[in-house]
């Protein structure tokens, strides 16, 4: 526990141990306040998703955890952490120790971007159903916390969620191509084309079609089962939709 950074101490792939040790120590003793902080320093010395994991990995691991502790303990660094690492390992420890009534807690964290992928997987580890909480706060964000939040919906069966997402779920302030394939897969692009089409749904579709023909950093056009038919139910309803110009461009594209 006493390893620092920069000197003959913990690497970057031993912090996260450290750090749950440190954690450990204070929920197994009386804690008192400078342990406490202790605890908050190895945490704020985290990088990166893989890093909670490990940290996860090894809290979840240890006999005798008071959970009740930890969460109280989660709950500080997320309303009292100074450091963006130490509330973003608050939302990790939350997620497997709090209660469903620190959803509201989690969410409004989770509207930072740098945030929203921790309380998503903190909404995951700790909802028996979280698909309705993940929806809640993928419609409330923007850029990579859309993202994230879109793919976690991924494969979903319900209606209502299926429907935002081929109406302007995937829009995010990134690129459209990081999230159209699995919009198109998830929310039935095809069978959508192929029945009643609203102006609405043409105006994405256009939008979604045009994400997948530029292709980008995940599955596009090549990969999509369901390329073919779809574009030809989408021409099909564009042969007699009124004009637009961003009609026109998703056609040119």
């Amino acid at each position: 526990v006493s390893a620092v950074r920069g000197g003959t101490g913990a690497s970057q792939e031993q912090e996260p141990l450290v750090a749950a040790a440190a954690t450990l120590d204070v929920l197994r003793s009386q804690p008192t306040s400078s342990a406490v902080h202790l605890v908050a320093k190895r945490l704020a010395m985290l990088e990166g998703p893989t890093a909670f994991d490990r940290l996860l990995s090894a809290i979840n691991a240890a006999r005798g955890v008071d959970r009740q502790r930890l969460a109280t303990l989660a709950r500080w660094l997320c309303t009292h952490g100074v450091d963006r690492q130490q509330v973003k390992a608050g939302l990790a420890l939350l997620g497997v120790s709090g209660t469903p009534e620190d959803r509201q807690l989690i969410t409004k964290l989770g509207l930072l971007e740098e945030l929203t992928l921790y309380a998503l997987v903190a909404l995951s580890n700790l909802l028996p159903d979280s698909e309705a909480a993940i929806f809640d706060l993928a419609q409330q964000v923007h850029g990579w916390g859309r993202i994230h939040a879109v793919r976690r919906l991924a494969g979903t069966t319900d209606p209502a969620i299926r429907r935002w997402l081929l109406r302007g779920g995937f829009a995010n302030g990134v690129m459209d191509e990081e999230i159209a394939f699995v919009v198109a897969t998830t929310g039935g692009l095809r069978e959508a084309l192929e029945g009643d089409v609203d102006d609405e749904l043409l105006d994405w579709s256009g939008r979604l079609l045009v994400a997948l023909a530029m292709g980008g950093p995940a599955e596009d056009m090549s990969d999509y089962p369901d390329a073919d038919a779809a574009l030809s139910a989408y021409l099909s309803h564009m042969s007699t939709a009124t004009a637009s110009l961003p009609r026109l461009h998703h056609l040119v594209t």
